[in-house]
């Protein structure tokens, strides 16, 4: 069904792998931003590197496939955030919020036409960005950092954050050209057997967003921010995943499984990688053929599925 091989990101301060597109996965490699072939993750004679402004590495870093886009910002006191374009690497634009110390969180829009950023030094905040035009369209402070936000891929004006445990979905408000921010915080109730938090969100087709939990519970949450468990896994969640057709859950302890969507009974197949998956450690490319999987020794795991069109019954 797929192919294998176990290779090392060099020197990743991140556990995001991204794909820039099809065949490119990039990822944080110290100093510099790495973009490697999905295929062979390891060799650096076919990879091409990325440096930031000022040689204290990079700490954040953002793709947006469709528009070839990705933005980052570095270990710095007061950080930029560059948006740059892939493969010519030519930085487009500099944004600049004054009086912030640190960044937890950046995401594109699915057009790339939008960039939001959260803040983490002084405060937490929460700002959508025109960044072509380098202007805030609307902000919001936060109670907890965060460590990780995205757009609703088919709703820009849909948002969501991942604080420690907390999961929190947002609205841009427009009445006229004033807009605001509205947010639900989603409860995990023990019947769902989240009651110890929240480790992974992610967004599906539809305004989908499913959620998972460090118990095991898999969610599918609705837009007023009710969670209602589809079935529950073994282990914590590192990561979910939907296609068209199909639901990729990996769990920390380094099993990836794959359902029919709307069938949970049992998994279609599993298949591990040998050792624990970081939280957010599993990124697909926009076609969905091939995944990168970072584990906790280090190890970038290149995953190609060998057919476009997946099975929907159970592989013995």
């Amino acid at each position: 069904m797929f192919r294998t091989n176990a290779d090392r990101a060099l020197g990743s301060s991140r556990p995001r792998l991204h794909f820039q597109d099809d065949e490119t996965v990039a990822c944080v490699a110290g100093q510099r931003i790495r973009f490697s072939p999905s295929d062979d993750l390891a060799s650096a004679s076919g990879s091409r590197f990325q440096a930031g402004s000022t040689g204290h590495g990079i700490a954040l870093l953002a793709v947006c496939p469709s528009a070839g886009l990705f933005a980052f910002t570095e270990r710095i006191i007061e950080p930029r955030i560059q948006v740059a374009r892939y493969p010519d690497c030519h930085v487009e634009d500099i944004l600049v919020d004054d009086g912030v110390l640190d960044y937890g969180a950046l995401a594109f829009s699915r057009d790339g036409s939008q960039l939001l950023s959260v803040s983490s030094e002084p405060t937490v905040r929460l700002v959508v960005w025109d960044w072509s035009q380098r202007t805030q369209l609307v902000a919001a402070t936060m109670p907890l950092a965060c460590v990780d936000a995205s757009f609703n891929p088919a709703n820009a004006g849909c948002l969501c954050t991942l604080s420690e445990r907390v999961l929190t979905l947002w609205k841009v408000n427009k009445l006229y050209e004033h807009r605001s921010l509205s947010s639900i915080e989603v409860a995990a109730s023990d019947e769902d057997g989240a009651a110890d938090g929240w480790t992974v969100a992610s967004w599906g087709a539809n305004d989908a967003l499913y959620a998972g939990t460090d118990t095991g519970a898999v969610c599918a949450v609705s837009a007023s921010g009710e969670a209602r468990q589809l079935f529950a896994c073994g282990a914590a969640l590192a990561a979910i995943v939907e296609d068209s057709t199909h639901l990729l859950v990996a769990s920390r302890d380094g099993q990836l499984s794959w359902y029919a969507l709307g069938k949970y009974d049992a998994p279609l197949w599993t298949f591990s990688v040998g050792a624990p998956i970081l939280s957010g450690g599993v990124a697909t490319s926009p076609n969905y053929l091939s995944m990168a999987v970072a584990t906790t020794d280090g190890a970038a795991h290149s995953i190609r599925l060998s057919s476009a069109k997946l099975p929907l019954t159970t592989l013995s």
